[in-house]
Parts: structure tokens; C-alpha cells; sequence
């Protein structure tokens, strides 16, 4: 059966007091093109909670996000390309996009919205495929089931702020409404002295992509597995490795056997990590404080090797990272996603969301039932992992992983886990 997801036209949501207007610098690391380039689409799924019928959880979240943009001001502006040169906030207190949505069934009716989704998670987000830069880079859609749960869409321009950045905005959005005063953490924006860089560090382009057509997947890595394989770790090397290394190990290897490149072809897997405390970045600096890191190796190595060699390739790439942070930071560094951005089928993105703070999110009917991003973007072999946050054991990964026809050879790997 099909559910009808009603909305309202796109309409604005301005700061509710008058906030500062002009022009705002972004940091070097908000500038690269890699992030300049996306729009991220994250759904967040609420139960009931059992809030009272007199609230209204639409009027009171788009109040919400109005009294948030007050400190947050500069979301509710819109930022400036010189000529793909430069990019910067123009503080103009125009406000977010905002959509208002109701669906006929229960969030029971749509089995919770987990996997398989009878309503496509597209439908709980607003389209951004056509946007332009003079349109709102923030936009929140929320819907209403008859249950009185409901799904916060929201959807940022990634140069405005990374996942612990956006968790910190819902995150006031939420005290808010549930009545505090104000936010707990109090947002700084700082941008402009965070990092010392050579202007021409975050102008250098991205490699053009190959018009790839990736199927949605979703995986999971269970947790006996992730286990076990620690404490094997452990028993060879005499050092502890963490679930995020071995669900990288995992889809690495198995995606690199699925989709069978020649022995000797280089594969590659970029993965995001925070660096606010390399940065030293005040508390409650929402910017972007993260690194890309690339590790090379070929098809055969990776298809072949034992998952703790993986691993071990993984930790001494995560070993390095503050000294290539600080390559980076005085131009040294070449080849690094941080500048160049290898698109090709043969290179895996990877980022984790887990303990961003999505999790801590309340609207006042108690935290999230499960968070996910919808990803749109087909042509960049990209996912994450960690979500959508289920009651499930493991580590959840969804995201385009391989062109259709890998896509069976891939879930038979995934299996030889269970």
C-alpha cells in the first residue's frame, strides 16, 4: 500500500529578532571543493513520546529554529561564489527553507521507516537537485504521522558546517523547543583565523567524475564479527583497534572483490575524521574541522590480504594524520583529497556518524528513533557508517556503493560475515 506524503509549499523562516547583516568569512577547510560541492540530505525519525495532542510539532519546531537562528545567524544567509574562487556568507537574515508535511499512516503503518521504506526517504526531505547559490543552504522539511510521530528532513550545504556542526544547531533547536531559554552550547563561527593557509590551498579543483550510476545499498557489519575480529587483532599485533576499523577492513575489502579490477589496479578509500582538537577550535565552533585521509594499495593486496593486515594499513594512515594536518595547514601536501579528489569507480568515500550528536537530539518527545542521510549524488562510489542508528548490533553502513551490476556479488561477500 502507498502513503501520501502531503506538503506545503517551500516558504522561508527568518531569524525571530534582527541579527547582524554583512559579509563572513569561511575557513580554508569550508572552501575545498570536495565540500563546496554537495548538499547533504539527513533524515531524523521521531516516535510519539507521548507528548501531549495540543502540540503542535511542526509550529513548534519551525519556532524553534527561528529563535536558534538568532545565534545562528549565519544560516540564515546565503552564501557567495566569486567565480568559483572564493566562497562566503553573506549575512542577509533572509532565513531557512522550511517545508511543512503530514503523511496518512502511522509510523508503525510504515514499519518505523526502516529498511525496506515504504515511503522513499526522498519524499521526507526537500529536493535541493537544481539548487543555485543564491538559494537557502539550509532547508528543513518536517512531516507529521498520524501517530503524532514525526521525521525532521534537513538538508545544509556542507561548507556551512560539518555532522558535529549541524548536531550542534538541531541540538539547540531542541532545547529550545522544549522550553530552555537559551541553547547550552553557545555557537561560535571563528572561521577566519582558524587555520594560517595560503589563499590558493582551497581553490584547487576536483577531478571530473566519471557518469557513474551507483545503487543504494545498505549492509550491516554485526557486531559478533566486529568482535571478534578486534580481539584477533589484539592477540596478533598487542594493540586494540576500534569498530570503525574493521567495518572499513570489511567494506574495502569486500567491495574491491565485487567489483573485480584487474590485480595490479590501484583502489583507494578516503575516509573523513575530526580534527577540532589538532585545530584547537573553540568550544562550540560549528565549522568544518575534518581531514580527509587517502590510503592506496591495489586490487590484489586488498582483495587478498587478511582483515587484520587491512586494519593495520588503516591505523598507520589514522597514525599520520596530524602530521599531514600539518603539512596541509603550510601547502606542502600533494595529492591529497584535502585538494584533489579522485572520483574514479576504483575509490570508496567513507565517513562515520556515529557520536556526532544527532543522537541527543529532543524535540521534547525523547530522543531519535533512527538518523540517515539520502544520497542522492550516483556518480561518487560514497557511504556511511553507523547509520541510520537502529536497534540493531552492529555497525549499520548505507550508501552507492557499486554500479548495479556488483551490487549481488557484493551482498554475497557481506554474508560470509554471518
Amino acid at each position: 500500500m502507498g502513503f501520501v506524503v502531503t506538503k506545503s509549499k517551500p516558504f522561508l523562516v527568518a531569524p525571530s529578532k534582527p541579527t547582524p547583516r554583512g559579509k563572513l568569512p569561511l575557513s580554508p577547510i569550508d572552501k575545498i571543493q570536495l565540500l563546496r560541492s554537495f548538499l547533504i540530505p539527513s533524515i531524523h525519525v521521531f516516535a510519539h513520546g507521548g507528548r501531549g495532542n495540543d502540540v503542535e510539532i511542526v509550529k513548534t519546531i519551525r519556532q524553534a529554529a527561528s529563535e536558534a537562528l538568532v545565534l545562528y545567524y549565519p544560516l540564515a544567509g546565503r552564501l557567495v561564489d566569486v567565480e568559483g574562487r572564493d566562497l562566503y556568507v553573506e549575512c542577509t537574515g533572509e532565513g531557512v527553507g522550511f517545508v511543512e508535511a503530514s503523511v496518512d499512516c502511522s509510523l508503525e503503518n510504515a514499519n518505523f521507516l526502516e529498511h525496506p521504506s515504504v515511503i522513499s526517504l526522498e519524499e521526507l526531505a526537500v529536493d535541493h537537485r537544481g539548487w543555485k547559490v543564491t538559494d537557502p543552504p539550509v532547508i528543513m522539511q518536517v512531516t507529521e504521522f498520524t501517530c503524532g510521530g514525526f521525521a525532521v528532513g534537513f538538508t545544509w550545504h556542507h561548507s556551512l558546517a560539518d555532522g558535529i556542526g549541524v548536531a550542534q544547531f538541531l541540538n539547540a533547536v531542541g532545547e529550545l523547543a522544549r522550553g530552555l531559554p537559551r541553547p547550552t552550547i553557545d555557537p561560535v563561527w571563528a572561521r577566519g583565523s582558524l587555520l594560517d593557509l595560503r589563499p590558493n590551498i582551497s581553490s584547487l579543483p576536483s577531478s571530473t567524475p566519471n557518469l557513474l550510476e551507483l545503487e543504494c545499498a545498505e549492509l550491516n557489519v554485526p557486531l559478533d564479527y566486529i568482535n571478534r575480529t578486534k580481539e584477533n587483532f589484539f592477540r596478533q599485533t598487542g594493540q586494540s583497534c576500534t569498530a570503525f576499523d574493521v567495518a572499513l577492513a570489511t567494506i574495502w575489502q569486500f567491495r574491491t572483490r565485487a567489483i573485480g579490477l584487474e590485480p595490479t589496479e590501484p583502489v583507494r578509500v578516503y575516509f573523513a575524521v575530526n580534527v577540532r582538537e589538532m585545530l584547537q577550535a573553540q568550544p562550540g565552533y560549528y565549522g568544518n574541522s575534518i581531514f580527509f585521509q587517502t590510503i592506496s594499495s591495489t586490487s590484489q593486496e586488498i582483495a587478498e590480504a587478511p582483515t587484520v593486515e587491512i586494519i593495520k594499513i588503516i591505523r598507520y594512515a589514522k597514525g599520520t594524520i596530524s602530521t599531514e594536518l600539518a603539512k596541509w595547514k603550510k601547502g606542502l601536501l600533494k595529492d591529497s583529497p584535502m585538494q584533489y579528489v579522485d572520483l574514479s569507480y576504483s575509490t570508496l568515500g567513507i565517513t562515520y556518524w556515529k557520536n556526532l550528536g544527532f543522537e541527543h537530539v529532543d524535540y521534547g518527545s525523547g530522543k531519535p528513533l533512527w538518523v540517515t542521510v539520502h544520497n542522492e549524488y550516483k556518480f561518487i562510489s560514497f557511504c556511511m557508517l553507523g547509520l541510520p542508528y537502529t536497534r540493531k548490533n552492529g555497525v549499520y553502513i548505507n550508501g552507492r556503493i557499486v554500479k548495479k551490476e556488483h551490487l549481488e556479488a557484493l551482498r554475497e561477500e557481506m554474508k560470509l560475515l554471518k
